[in-house]
């Protein structure tokens, strides 16, 4: 059995984080017309937390910085 973890790749985290803004501002819209506001800024601190993640230089400083942000590394 072998242990797959997600990537870490500075590359992977920096394309998970513009997909994750670019969902967050396509949603928009529909989350402030539902009252769910909170969706986008779960969003966007996800964001952010991928691109902090992607501009360390080590793979055990990236993974840290996504566990503590609730990302699975």
């Amino acid at each position: 059995m072998t242990n797959h973890k997600p990537t870490v790749a500075a590359a992977a985290l920096i394309a998970m984080a513009e997909r994750t803004e670019a969902h967050a501002t396509e949603s928009h819209t529909a989350w402030v017309l539902v009252g769910d506001m909170e969706s986008y800024s779960r969003n966007m601190r996800e964001a952010a937390a991928l691109r902090r993640a992607a501009a360390e230089k080590s793979v055990w400083a990236r993974r840290e910085i996504l566990r503590n942000n609730g990302i699975a590394a």
